[in-house]
Order: C-alpha cells, then structure tokens, then sequence
C-alpha cells in the first residue's frame, strides 16, 4: 500500500501549468520540520505535484499557508544528458487540508478540508 499523509507549508508561490495535452497540473515544495532535537528549526523541503481536478483545490492557499497532504509516493528513474543516473521522488497529492498554526509552528487549528 503506498499512502503518504503530511503536513507542512508551502515554500514557493503557486503557478498551474498544462501539459501538451491540456492537462493542468502543480509543482511545488513543502516545508516539513525536522523532528530531530540536534536540527532545530531546520525544515525538509519534500517536492509536490498535483495533477487534473486536485489542482482546482490549490486556489484557495498560497505561499506560506500550511497543509495536510494525502498522497502516494512515485519515484522516477533517468539519465541526464552527461549520462548520470538520477532517481527523484514526489508525493502525488490526492488531497489536500489548509489548517491554520501559529509562526511558531506550536498549535494546529483545523479549518476544514478545502
């Protein structure tokens, strides 16, 4: 079973883009704390795409809101034209939940689902 539920803050602005064959889609990171005691305030940057419909849902946040992701995991295996091999990883975003948390990140207030 590949089900993936995180929650950060959305580190860049929001741009939708469509594929050759009309199909919107996002790209973007989320920012997701370090739980690590020794690497206090220091933030994993976990990249994001959402695809078709899903992306309708991104029109209610922004930069710097924070969310709960439900997703799955893909991974993608390719060579760069030098010949490197390169294996990336994103979470496909199957839904989404804005909440609302103090800057310093030590309450979460639910919102309700977008």
């Amino acid at each position: 079973m590949n089900n993936v539920i995180i929650s950060g803050k959305i580190a860049s602005d929001l741009e939708v883009k469509t594929t050759n064959k009309g199909l919107a889609y996002l790209k973007f990171r989320l920012l997701t704390k370090k739980t690590s005691s020794e690497q206090n305030n220091l933030f994993d940057s976990i990249p994001c795409v959402a695809w078709g419909k899903i992306v309708d849902k991104f029109k209610e946040v922004s930069k710097n809101d924070y969310l709960i992701i439900s997703g799955k995991i893909s991974s993608n295996d390719y060579k760069t034209k030098d010949g490197r091999q390169i294996n990336a990883a994103e979470i496909v975003v199957i839904d989404i939940e804005k909440i609302n948390t103090s800057d310093d990140n030590s309450s979460i207030k639910n919102t309700g689902a977008i």
